[in-house]
């Protein structure tokens, strides 16, 4: 026992080794300098190991169905429709052997292998699926190393060699400005699903290409924001944001986001034309940008094929037709609700989000003659005809439309003493020396709990703080301030700023050549003893400064 024990004691010892020597050997090879079978081989195996880790959301490995090919005897078909049947046991062998002499070729190998399950197998099953989660992590795992290996002419090493790693903690400085750090190294490890010091999952983090985005974005935002604009590192996170993007299109047309759930409503059908059955209006719900027109990355012929067999069909919606009275109360009911405390209150709705709001048309009124909504037909037996359902009387509309436009005046239920916002101050960044750090200070409107400025600032003037004073009354009220900036909310500073009085909140911000927006919602709930009944229970106050810096 003792014996056997040390012995797989020993083989998994030696098993961790190997894969430690294959990770360190990785860094052997210089691939902006050329590739080579040996380096072909190395990074192939290291791929090959993380994709035999990918695992879905239950932790059941992906790959298994994939180690080895189905049987000749009970797979008779599958080798009739399949011309080149490939697992991953063949490609670790013909990796083994050194048969592959670049990355391409390698890849060209995978997609073969994937576009052989999804053409055989049936979408829904278990095998398709499968594949679609491997060629997710292939397609992730691939951008990432593009990233890395990024060349330049005139540029020694990796091109965004500056962001592969985090700075050193010794940047204290770097730490305590920028929130959520990021790297294109902490990148790939959420790709491969490293959590902490244990090993890697297999199971990306990002279970979309919207996620994805979302995270990548902090590489040249938080340089853009720690930066001065113009420096060498400024103009190189420009550089990768342009390439990132590029990859992501090239990525978007090959690997194409799930579907998205969809609501499907019965409605009547119209008064003027006849259908023999209820008509349904489609909801697409949470969808993102389509990616149908992205230009797909340059394939072998024999890939492209397969590629436009999968991915050939686009996808549709129905326009909807006709709409529910029901819904046309509930959309109404909706434009006067009290806006939603979130850091995305929007100050004023244009014509064409309040169309976007609802997908449905005004229904048309009921017709007071039926004979005249239905075709002639030849002369049948007489059917009783049911009695006629009232229709109730019209609901008032509490939130009019006006020429086409929503009326968004919210006037005051007293005076300007009872502002929600004292004031707001346009201050220079305290790293910017200044003999009167003071821009600008809006006050609010005596009549309407809406306030708007404009302001314009030299080109060198790209940080600022926006400084919010906030009333004494509002002390024993429940209330949530939020300062957002082209859309995009901020977070208060730690450290106080200079003149910065303790009933105020500071706010850094960081702007772009041309025009910014600067809003500050603050949301506070209305005392029990001054609220009417069937009022609203809270009121907003909205203060929206448009900042024009100046170009060179």
């Amino acid at each position: 026992m003792d014996s056997k024990r040390k012995a797989n004691g020993a083989a998994a010892v030696d098993n961790d080794d190997r894969g430690s020597k294959r990770r360190r050997l990785t860094g052997d090879f210089d691939l902006s300098k050329g590739e080579s079978r040996e380096s072909t081989t190395t990074y192939g195996l290291s791929f090959l190991e993380h994709i035999r880790k990918t695992a879905d959301k239950a932790g059941r490995l992906v790959a298994t169905n994939f180690e080895e090919l189905p049987s000749r005897e009970e797979n008779a078909d599958y080798y009739e429709q399949t011309r080149m049947p490939i697992s991953l046991s063949m490609i670790e062998q013909k990796l083994n052997d050194g048969d592959f002499e670049n990355l391409s070729e390698l890849e060209g190998y995978f997609k073969r292998m994937i576009s052989n399950a999804k053409e055989f197998y049936p979408r829904g099953t278990e095998i398709y699926e499968d594949a679609e989660r491997l060629r997710k992590a292939q397609a992730q795992e691939k951008l990432i190393e593009e990233l890395i290996r990024r060349e330049d002419p005139g540029y020694d090493g990796p091109y965004f060699e500056a962001f592969i790693n985090l700075p050193p903690r010794s940047l204290k400085e770097y730490f305590k400005v920028i929130s959520d750090p990021m790297s294109i190294r902490k990148l790939q490890k959420a790709v491969k699903g490293f959590h902490g010091r244990g090993g890697s999952t297999g199971v990306s983090d990002f279970k979309s290409w919207a996620a994805f985005e979302e995270k990548a974005k902090l590489l040249w935002t938080n340089a853009y924001f720690y930066n001065e604009e113009g420096s060498e590192i400024y103009l190189v996170a420009q550089d990768l944001e342009k390439f990132f993007y590029d990859q992501l299109k090239q990525a978007q047309a090959v690997v194409t986001e799930p579907s998205q759930p969809k609501i499907k409503l019965k409605v009547g059908g119209s008064s003027e034309t006849p259908t023999p059955g209820p008509k349904k209006i489609t909801i697409h719900v949470g969808g993102q940008r389509d990616s149908a027109d992205s230009p797909a990355p340059a394939q072998s012929k024999g890939a492209l094929t397969n590629g436009q067999t999968v991915n050939g069909t686009a996808r549709t919606s129905t326009p909807a037709q006709a709409v529910n009275p029901q819904l046309e109360k509930a959309r109404s009911t909706s434009l006067s609700a009290v806006p939603s405390p979130s850091p995305s209150v929007q100050s004023a709705l244009k014509p064409e989000e309040a169309s976007r709001a609802s997908p449905a048309v005004p229904s048309q009124p009921p017709s007071a003659a039926p004979s005249q909504a239905t075709p002639s037909v030849p002369a049948a037996a007489p059917v009783a005809v049911p009695a006629p359902v009232p229709v109730p009387p019209p609901q008032p509309i509490t939130n009019p439309l006006v020429n086409g436009y929503m009326d968004q005046k919210h006037p005051r239920r007293s005076g300007i003493d009872d502002a929600l916002i004292e004031s707001m101050k346009i201050q220079v960044h305290p790293t910017l020396q200044s003999h009167s750090p003071v821009l600008a200070t809006i006050r609010p409107n005596p009549k309407e709990m809406e306030q708007s400025a404009t302001l314009n600032l030299p080109p060198h003037l790209t940080r600022i703080l926006a400084v919010t004073a906030i009333p004494n009354h509002l002390q024993t009220r429940q209330y949530s301030l939020w300062t957002l900036v082209n859309k995009q909310p901020l977070k208060p500073i730690h450290h106080q700023a200079p003149g910065q009085q303790p009933h105020e909140r500071a706010f850094e911000a960081m702007l772009h050549p041309g025009l910014n927006v600067l809003e500050s919602h603050l949301i506070a709930a209305i005392p029990r003893d001054e609220r009417v009944p069937g009022g609203p229970e809270v009121e907003l106050e909205v203060f929206t400064i448009s900042i024009n810096v100046l170009r060179n």
